[in-house]
């Protein structure tokens, strides 16, 4: 895969519906947006690959990303509430959002790493993306159903915006998600 990525993930994330698709995916069916966008990013995945990728980054994921994210989301009904302490709340709740964004971060390099260290079985494409994103909501043990295969559509077209969005709807409705 050509480019870094991060760099890969900022740019798909800043496009249209992008956000709102991966945000939703992680709070209806819990998935990582970081796993979300590798999933595009990447090739085909080996046999057992997914799994074992996903216990490795499962302690960093509950016990630092979700965790800056759980304080982070507290504080934000909280800092109209403190009154007179709302803005250093506010402030707080600024820097706990920049330590999240650097967890990240640090996620995107260990997925990063495991590419280089894995390699892909095929390379990146729509087709690609979809079975790897199918893999994972099995490993999740969720179906995505109705609108939240709306936003695995908005996510793949976005990720492959040279190939003919028809095709990947075509793709899509094919998967097994």
């Amino acid at each position: 895969m050509s480019g870094s990525l991060w760099d890969f993930a900022l740019e798909t994330y800043q496009r249209p519906g992008v956000q709102e698709a991966c945000l939703k995916l992680q709070d209806d069916l819990g998935a990582d947006v970081n796993i979300l966008l590798y999933c595009c990013w990447r090739g085909g995945f080996a046999d057992g690959e997914m799994r074992a990728l996903l216990a490795d980054l499962a302690p960093w994921q509950s016990g630092v990303v979700h965790g800056l994210r759980s304080i982070r989301r507290t504080l934000k009904p909280m800092v109209a509430e403190l009154g007179a302490l709302s803005e250093p709340a506010a402030n707080l709740r600024t820097k706990v959002a920049a330590l999240e964004l650097e967890a990240e971060k640090l996620q995107h390099t260990m997925l990063s790493r495991h590419s280089v260290e894995h390699g892909e079985t095929s390379p990146p494409s729509p087709q690609a993306a979809l079975q790897n994103l199918t893999q994972y909501f099995k490993l999740l043990e969720k179906a995505p159903e109705g609108g939240e295969k709306d936003m695995l559509e908005i996510l793949v077209v976005a990720a492959f915006p040279d190939n003919a969005e028809i095709d990947i709807k075509a793709d899509l409705g094919g998967a097994q998600t």
